[in-house]
């Protein structure tokens, strides 16, 4: 419980955390570059419709059957998750995370199984 109280006073109180962050189903925070793709992907996809038209149809200088550019948009560097339980994928996305180098994760449960396996695997 130490350890949970000191998490606590340096983080701050999960249960109160009232921030603009986006939040995933997790209600874990997700990073701002990834927030910011999300914002942005409407205006994105109004874009590249535009840009079909323009070509395709207005201009016609592609076919309509030619391919339409890849959104190489990196949104989840995860391979598909095995785990069934939801508290074993939130450790799992704890832990990509750390291998992207943050260095700080807030988790918001209020499920004792996802509190005991944090403090076991911090």
């Amino acid at each position: 419980m130490q350890s949970l109280t000191e998490v606590i006073e340096e983080l701050g109180n999960p249960f109160l955390e009232d921030s603009e962050d986006l939040l995933v189903d997790s209600r874990n925070i997700v990073d701002t570059a990834l927030s910011d793709t999300f914002k942005d992907i409407e205006q994105l996809g109004l874009d590249q419709y535009e840009t079909y038209v323009e070509e395709r149809l207005v201009k016609q200088t592609k076919a309509i059957a030619d391919p339409i550019k890849r959104n190489n948009l990196h949104l989840f560097s995860l391979a598909p998750c095995t785990h069934e339980e939801a508290d074993t994928r939130i450790l799992l996305h704890l832990e990509d995370s750390v291998k992207q180098q943050y260095n700080k994760a807030l988790i918001r449960t209020v499920d004792t199984d996802v509190v005991v396996l944090a403090i076991l695997s911090a």
